[in-house]
């Protein structure tokens, strides 16, 4: 039936396309998205998009032998992990910074899933868990932080401490 066993070609088939799912063109739209919604999509939307391909490896695990989709994911964890790495250090706007930050993190507990067992599926959660109170928190640091700047940029916002001396520390610490 449609929600009958998945084949092997289907398991595979939705391992190889579930890293594609994450869509670069949304780092574009960070820079001048809402706050809230930069929020949410950066602790829940990704985190999401994390579980349904862990639903994945583990019907790909059971379909596959080998290891095939652990080796996977970690091979596209790295990749994501770099790539995010080199466009988060050419970053001028600090709302994308920390939009490909999220990336990289994602690139992180991926490679950590990917490598299996016990420590490292604990690893993993409790970075996803983390990084969705965190991060969410930090959008709303940074935002509010651009606002009282008047801008994006990250060398025009300077003087926090000055100015919203709770803000200033909170993105210190």
């Amino acid at each position: 039936g449609r929600y009958g066993r998945m084949s092997t070609e289907n398991a595979a088939a939705e391992v190889v396309a579930a890293p594609r799912r994450f869509n670069p063109k949304l780092m574009l739209v960070v820079g001048g998205a809402a706050l809230l919604l930069v929020a949410v999509l950066s602790g829940l939307l990704l985190n999401v998009a994390l579980y349904a391909i862990l639903r994945s490896k583990v019907l790909a695990d059971g379909a596959i032998p080998g290891g095939f989709a652990g080796n996977l994911m970690m091979g596209f964890g790295l990749l994501t992990l770099v790539v995010a790495a080199f466009f988060l250090s050419r970053q001028k706007d600090i709302k994308r910074m920390f939009a490909y930050s999220s990336i990289e993190h994602m690139g992180l507990i991926t490679f950590a899933f990917g490598m299996g067992g016990a420590v490292a599926n604990f690893a993993g959660l409790l970075h996803m868990t983390m990084h969705s109170l965190t991060k969410s928190a930090i959008f709303f640091a940074v935002g509010h932080a651009a606002q009282k700047a008047g801008s994006q940029r990250i060398e025009d916002i300077r003087g926090l401490l000055a100015l919203n001396p709770t803000i200033g520390w909170g993105l210190m610490l």
